[in-house]
């Protein structure tokens, strides 16, 4: 489960800027929906795997594709909210991201404890599955037409401001998301019941 976690992590940090420039070229509904998809398929995936080798595979997939959740919201809510009022949409946001991680953690570990491991990865697949569909209603925002898809990349590295944020970025997802994936397997190795490895977890 631990290396399960940790392909899911990498997946999901290496592919938002990947998913950021896609949605700047393709919009960002249609990535959000595709995205979603992709997370339903590999979710439904992880739940069916039949050893450690495709649960692990599985888990990197989807956290390539949930990645699109973070990056096309946000810019989303640029797109389409004044900047003068975007401050308060955009901490309504992350607000709904960290309460949602840390219900989460704490809801995931009853199934897993009373019933089965496998409705752990199947439970987000039914609401990607859900929101792919439901996203249809929403309407894509105007934006400027993007140019070739690596052009940002190219950008980036040259400006120490972006590295100073990347870098912010990266111990702030080490101490958040990797400290807080391995507490609960940490927990339960030294007997600790699932639900409440995850209730400690999220607090």
């Amino acid at each position: 489960m631990v290396l399960a976690a940790s392909g899911y992590y990498l997946a999901y940090g290496l592919m938002q800027p990947v998913w950021g420039a896609a949605s700047d070229r393709w919009g960002r509904v249609r990535v959000m929906r595709v995205s979603l998809t992709g997370a339903a398929l590999a979710a439904l995936a992880s739940a069916l795997a039949p050893d450690a080798p495709a649960l692990i595979g599985a888990r990197a997939v989807a956290g390539a594709f949930f990645a699109a959740s973070i990056a096309a919201s946000l810019t989303h809510v640029g797109d389409t909210v004044p900047a003068a009022t975007r401050q308060r949409p955009l901490s309504e946001l992350m607000t709904a991201f960290a309460l949602g991680t840390a219900v989460a953690t704490v809801v995931a570990g009853v199934p897993a404890h009373y019933l089965s491991w496998r409705l752990v990865f199947a439970r987000p697949g039914v609401l990607a599955a859900y929101l792919a569909v439901a996203l249809r209603r929403l309407p894509e925002p105007d934006r400027a037409r993007s140019g070739s898809l690596p052009a940002p990349f190219r950008v980036v590295p040259s400006s120490p401001w972006q590295w100073y944020v990347m870098a912010v970025a990266l111990l702030e997802g080490a101490v958040l998301l990797g400290f807080l994936t391995y507490l609960a397997p940490a927990l339960e190795a030294h007997g600790i019941p699932a639900t409440l490895a995850g209730a400690v977890a999220a607090l």
